[in-house]
């Protein structure tokens, strides 16, 4: 497993040297590239987390920014009447809905969040280990489990973006789930609550049956 600790200092080691590298070449259009920077994602997932031990409707999501760290949460929004089709999620400044899109049917899902759309859908049908992540019809992922029947680690397929890994803390136990975060700045933060949760999603499906 990988240490808390060495990635929250590697992602801030990270924002240091963009920030170097901004004032040592900074030239005319410094502006402009600062304003460009400022529309980047500069808040990195560390871990999620099930608020309570016997239920999987809640989760703490912990986040930090290259100043603090702090937690958001996700939430099955009819939980009380066992209903698992709709989400809601709220990390910082960022907050949105997740659900299915069609009734009875768990193999594709939609995220709305800042007027953005993120699609999750199954990639072959009957199979629920690889699923495609679509944001706004722009950028276009694979996302799966690493082992065929193992929902244990779920990790991005080869994509010009880097690598992104989510994984139980605990082999075989969903409540609790580490990041692995070496993606662009520029790859948005409603494809990576998509990755993490719709594999959160499918490893807890069994649990609530």
């Amino acid at each position: 497993m990988i240490c808390r600790f060495n990635i929250r200092s590697y992602f801030f080691l990270k924002f240091i040297v963009l920030i170097g590298f901004s004032i040592l070449f900074g030239n005319s259009n410094s502006y402009a590239q600062d304003e460009q920077y400022q529309q980047l994602d500069s808040l990195w997932m560390l871990s999620w987390n099930s608020e309570w031990d016997d239920a999987l409707h809640e989760f703490k999501i912990v986040y930090e920014t290259p100043t603090e760290e702090d937690y958001g949460e996700l939430l099955a929004t009819w939980a009380h009447l066992e209903d698992w089709t709709q989400w809601e999620y709220s990390i910082g400044d960022y907050s949105g809905s997740i659900w299915q899109k069609w009734p009875r049917r768990d193999d594709e899902w939609e995220l709305r969040s800042e007027g953005n759309i993120t699609t999750i859908t199954n990639r072959w049908r009957n199979d629920n280990s690889e699923v495609v992540i679509n944001y706004n019809n722009e950028i276009k992922l694979i996302w799966k489990s690493k082992s065929f029947n193992d929902g244990n680690v779920w990790v991005l397929e080869k994509n010009d973006f880097g690598e992104f890994e989510f994984f139980t803390e605990f082999v075989d136990d969903p409540r609790d789930w580490l990041i692995y975060d070496d993606t662009a700045l520029d790859l948005p933060l409603d494809v990576k609550v998509a990755c993490c949760f719709i594999a959160l999603y499918r490893t807890t499906a069994p649990f609530r049956r």
